[in-house]
């Protein structure tokens, strides 16, 4: 009895010592073949009888891992076999998920389709235990086999337990490394040929000097950086880009990456990447990912360019290295550029088409004032040739003459306002003033049409807007309106502001003309789409753009009893 526990013991001993070998190895990065070749000498070590072997899954077959003491023609036959519900021991315990027992592979059926292997060797017995991932999944499996006829013991499945422990342990390991060189590798890659700008940064040092801020009770970092712009300074000088694509040594202009890196430390400022207060914010409250718009200039400083930057870090974990991708936008800004003055431009024909067709109303508007000029500068002096001459009189009608000069010159400073190539101008508006302004212009062509113009301009919040341009808007759709009841009666135009939400206005334009047809409702607002014969197609087109630049949408429907309303929205001071 005395013996068998010394024996016992020495052999619990030596399982340690070679528990610790194999963690040591794995520590160390030992080949995986060499640890799982060391884990079968381990078992077989304990016992002379019993040869150990360690199969890989992987994908639906298993491959060879461990087995120094099985013969190599029975392990070439079994590499890369498929296994199943019926596959020996091993590759039943491998598909099951289990621990498969086989005391005898001559008469087991689970061997039927592989005992031609075991037995010309001389195997009859193999327990077979699956090794498992920490996420449950099979990865391998552990495999002791006999040359005759067997049945574990308690002391086998202890010794089993703890071996493939061991090889899970080992095999985990490996995985993990090969999946890390394969993700740095992919990433390399992506790093490396991505047609846009990448560089990564340490931000370690930061990211001491942000958590020395947190402690001192720092929480709103957007307010502490505005007040303390040495710290931004600090910070830069603080942050190293540690790696660079060649991406972005073509769009620097730079020779190589070392010429880059080197300049790089010293140009990126505070000054130059005007968003670093808000990236950094970003970064010191957890937030992951930032982007922002930067003007740049290459190394040489030959060339500005324009680029789009996003900030991520490279781990969620740990933001202590971040990422900066940047594409370089600088056409594209060019293009809305040319775009923005191409519209401006479209709008300002519009207009001075649009004053072509007004030009009898203005010429009304402006004739009424110079007409009264002209009968109240007459009588003042008739008034001055009396005797006594009647100063009470001329003071009174010089009054009158100064007030419709104004009139007139409000008229042409509204038409020179409307004609000018300017760009444009956002202030605080009243949209009831523009409509009155609107009507003013219109006014010749209302009476001429025999329109009954009613107003409903509800008190409204103010908005922010371009006065000429909501102007624009406003002509045209008084316009179209007066065209649209040219054969209609009655001739009823009703130009209606309200509030629309808590700080919005919403204007409407009805009119009692025959409206839209369906075909015209869904293309009206179409450019170059017209009813009108030698029209253009842009005017509601331009309108909708206007709007829509204001923050704004630009509808149609149908009136009731007849005619249409056109109606817009613009969003008030207080949410633009």
């Amino acid at each position: 009895m005395l013996k068998t526990d010394i024996h016992d013991i020495n052999r619990t001993q030596a399982l340690l010592a070679g528990e610790r070998l194999i963690l040591e190895m794995v520590a160390k990065g030992d080949p995986l073949p060499d640890i799982l070749d060391a884990l079968c000498l381990l078992v077989e070590e304990q016992d002379p009888e019993v040869i150990a072997s360690i199969l890989l899954v992987e994908g639906d077959r298993l491959r060879n891992g461990g087995a120094p003491k099985l013969p190599k023609v029975y392990t070439d036959a079994i590499d890369g076999l498929p296994y199943g519900p019926n596959a020996g021991s091993c590759g039943t315990a491998a598909y099951f998920g289990r621990q498969v027992i086989v005391c005898d592979i001559a008469t087991d059926p689970l061997w039927s389709d592989y005992r031609d292997f075991a037995l010309p060797h001389s195997l009859r017995a193999c327990w077979s235990t699956p090794i498992m991932s920490s996420e449950n999944k099979v990865i391998g499996t552990f495999a002791l086999y006999y040359r005759e006829p067997r049945s574990p013991s308690l002391r086998d499945q202890e010794i089993i337990e703890q071996i493939t422990h061991l090889a899970g342990v080992a095999i985990q390991s490996k995985l993990a490394e090969r999946a890390l060189r394969e993700s740095e590798r992919r990433y390399r890659n992506i790093f490396e040929t991505a047609g846009v700008s990448i560089w990564e940064e340490d931000f370690s040092q930061v990211q001491d000097a942000i958590a020395e801020l947190k402690n001192a009770g720092v929480r709103d970092f957007e307010a502490y950086f505005a007040a303390h712009p040495e710290f931004l300074d600090r910070a830069m000088s603080m942050i190293k880009i540690v790696d660079i694509n060649e991406a972005t040594v073509k769009m620097f202009k730079a020779e190589n990456k070392k010429e880059l890196l080197a300049w790089l430390d010293s140009f990126f400022t505070p000054q130059v990447f005007a968003a670093f207060p808000s990236e950094l914010a970003t970064i010191a409250e957890g937030r992951t990912f930032f982007s922002a718009e930067a003007a740049l200039q290459t190394m040489r400083g030959d060339e500005l360019f324009v680029v789009f930057t996003i900030t991520f870090p490279v781990s969620s974990a740990k933001l202590d290295r971040v990422l900066v991708t940047a594409t370089d936008i600088t056409e594209r800004r060019k293009a809305e550029e040319a775009r923005r003055e191409a519209q401006d431009e479209l709008a300002r024909v519009a207009r001075m088409t649009t004053l072509g067709a007004l030009t009898t109303s203005i010429a009304h508007e402006i004739n009424q004032p110079l007409g009264a000029v002209v009968t109240s500068a007459g009588a003042a002096l008739r008034w001055l040739d009396a005797q006594p001459p009647n100063v009470g009189e001329v003071r009174q009608l010089l009054t009158r003459i100064s007030r419709d000069g104004n009139r007139a010159a409000e008229v042409i400073t509204r038409v020179r306002s409307l004609a000018r190539k300017a760009p444009a101008q956002v202030q605080q508006l009243s949209i009831n003033e523009i409509i009155q302004d609107a009507v003013a212009l219109t006014r010749g062509e209302l009476e001429r049409g025999r329109i009954a113009l009613r107003t409903e301009l509800a008190d409204g919040a103010p908005v922010l807007g371009d006065r000429i341009q909501l102007q624009q808007v406003m002509i045209n759709l008084i316009v179209n309106a007066i065209e649209a009841m040219n054969d209609a009666e009655p001739r009823e135009l009703l130009l209606r502001s309200e509030r629309n939400g808590a700080d919005g206005v919403l204007v409407s334009v009805r009119d009692s003309g025959p409206g839209l047809t369906p075909d015209s409702a869904d293309r009206i607002f179409n450019s170059f789409y017209t009813t009108k014969p030698g029209g253009m197609g842009m005017g509601l087109s331009i309108c909708r753009s206007i709007v829509e630049m204001h923050g704004g949408h630009l509808t149609a429907r149908a009136n009731a009893p007849r005619g249409a309303i056109f109606e817009f929205d613009v969003p008030g001071a207080a949410r633009s």
